[in-house]
């Protein structure tokens, strides 16, 4: 590992995976497996009453029959077990991304996503840069091929140090994307909390976005690369307690949409990922201080 430093498609269509993970896939399955059920319940319940009203008096007649009624029921049988073997088939499909030295610059990798998605990528044969606020955080990534940097990037040396080193590291091959996941959540009633608390949480979940994509943007633009925003569904819907948290990722997913537009003649992709609450230091360090 390389250490730095101290201590799409139209563009227009939204792009974003709410909830996401095995939360969403979950949640798909069974709204999938309930569409098949009640399209089966609905048809047998109709050819039922078909053949509960057809009588001797009535078999010259146009009405079905019950041999009709019961062809019926087994194609309908027959096109809902196809439809729910071809679910089941395609939910086995799994997307395996495939880097060929592409290089991608991720924040936030001390913990959770960032360092989840950082190894992935290595998996995948992508070059990835690794920015990390701590020593221990990058630490983590000292035995992969990864460009570690340490930066605070509420500061403009840490942006600076991380931009110098995306650069570098992507080389002429250019930067396929960049990952902006660092985040930090200060819990509290609105009355309980300093102003300090809203800047802090601009400034890295926001302010720290904004510089790192306006730096890069010229290098995103001549490898029509994307840019991916991690906010979270606080920034959909704001709940009690997350007043300072929630502000910056509405901040963030409002630039996030302007941007999309914008890039669209670059044809630079602009995803936003909205996760909930999952098991991660950020959510257990929202515990510890709330809860």
């Amino acid at each position: 590992a390389t250490t730095v430093g101290e201590g799409a498609t139209s563009n227009l269509r939204p792009r974003r995976m709410a909830v996401g993970f095995l939360v969403n896939s979950t949640r798909v399955q069974e709204v999938t497996k309930r569409v098949v059920e009640q399209f089966t319940a609905i048809v047998f319940r109709r050819c039922n009453s078909v053949t509960a009203t057809v009588d001797d008096s009535e078999q010259g007649s146009m009405a079905p029959t019950t041999a009709t009624a019961a062809a019926a029921a087994a194609a309908a049988a027959a096109a809902a077990a196809a439809v729910y073997i071809a679910y089941k088939w395609t939910k086995s499909w799994r997307y395996v991304p495939v880097g060929n030295g592409r290089c991608v610059l991720l924040t936030g990798c001390d913990t959770g996503f960032g360092r989840i998605v950082a190894q992935l990528a290595l998996d995948a044969g992508f070059k990835v840069v690794a920015a990390c606020y701590t020593e221990a955080g990058a630490a983590t990534f000292a035995s992969t091929t990864a460009t570690i940097v340490v930066a605070d990037l509420t500061t403009a040396e840490g942006v600076e140090r991380v931009v110098k080193a995306g650069l570098a590291a992507a080389g002429d091959s250019g930067l396929f994307a960049l990952v902006n996941n660092a985040g930090l959540c200060l819990p509290g009633n609105v009355d309980w909390l300093p102003p300090d608390a809203y800047e802090r949480s601009m400034a890295l979940n926001f302010h720290a976005p904004v510089k790192l994509t306006y730096a890069l943007l010229p290098a995103l633009k001549s490898t029509r690369g994307r840019v991916v925003n991690v906010t979270s569904v606080d920034g959909v819907v704001a709940l009690p307690s997350t007043a300072a948290y929630s502000a910056s990722k509405h901040a963030l997913e409002a630039f996030s949409d302007v941007l999309r537009a914008e890039m669209l003649p670059w044809d630079v992709n602009v995803v936003v990922v909205e996760p909930g609450t999952m098991r991660t230091p950020l959510a257990e360090a929202f515990a510890d201080g709330w809860l």
